[in-house]
């Protein structure tokens, strides 16, 4: 490790370097060793505590993942939203079928075009040519192409074995989840992540892109996902349906809203 580090130094420099390390503590040392290995109903407990206690989270339990049909996520949004947060501004509502991602992962799946011919493995390589890493497991070509080699192997798992919650493959093999959980301090809070906007529109935000888009073209009816945001007006709604004494509105909202996933243990 220590000859690792010292090469790194030499051809990456101080800076670089310093990120690299820091990187590596907060992503594995901290998780691997503390709170990767902290057991579900603990966490599980600490969002429900959370969620009745502070004002500025939604009274939604988070790790409550709600059933929802993946091609119903139809955008996507830049906002890496915490957990159960109410967000007072409006954001930007992107097509998901408009996204690089998107666009080169239907076209290996659906197509059958090689992935060094799609547009998302290009934008990665060429940024691997440069200055900058183009995905953070990646440094090199060959970590590029095992990178792309892994999406063609979880394609393959989700379509052939189903789409299953972190937290279930947590509770089934704790180690690999940790091992695989490169983004959060903790594999609850990796699941596929959408925000609820104010009219109800469901949007991608923060982790689980790849499982979704690829539950999308595998044809998967329902996945779970975490909502981490929910816009302002959106909660208020959902305060509202909580009330004893609703408005005399409430058969149009069960109307428009009876079979929205946020709102269905409400009715």
């Amino acid at each position: 490790m220590i000859h690792k580090f010292l090469k790194t130094l030499s051809e990456k420099g101080a800076l670089r370097t310093l990120s690299i390390a820091h990187r590596f503590v907060r992503r594995r040392l901290i998780k691997h060793l503390t709170i990767g290995f902290v057991p579900l109903p603990v966490v599980y407990y600490y969002y429900e505590l959370r969620s009745r206690v502070f004002p500025t989270v939604s009274d939604a339990n988070p790790l409550n993942l709600v059933m929802v049909d993946p091609n119903e996520i139809r955008y996507y949004d830049t906002e890496n939203h915490a957990p159960g947060e109410i967000v007072e501004e409006d954001w930007e509502l992107l097509e998901m079928n408009q996204r690089t991602f998107y666009r080169s992962f239907y076209r290996h799946f659906e197509r059958g075009i090689d992935w060094e011919q799609t547009e998302l493995y290009r934008t990665y390589s060429d940024a691997l040519q440069g200055d900058s890493v183009p995905y953070h497991r990646c440094k090199t070509a060959d970590e590029l192409r095992a990178y792309f080699d892994h999406i063609d192997e979880l394609y393959d798992k989700i379509h052939e074995e189903g789409f299953k919650s972190q937290q279930e493959l947590f509770r089934e093999e704790k180690k690999s989840a940790i091992e695989h959980c490169y983004d959060t301090v903790h594999p609850a809070l990796n699941e596929v992540g959408v925000s609820v906007y104010k009219n109800g529109e469901l949007s991608k935000t923060s982790y689980g892109r790849h499982r979704l888009v690829i539950a999308q073209l595998a044809g998967i009816e329902e996945i779970p996902v975490m909502i981490r945001g929910r816009h302002v007006e959106w909660q208020d709604l959902r305060d509202e349906l909580r009330k004893t004494n609703f408005s005399p509105n409430r058969s149009d909202v069960i109307e428009r809203y009876a079979d929205h996933p946020d709102l269905r243990n409400l009715f």
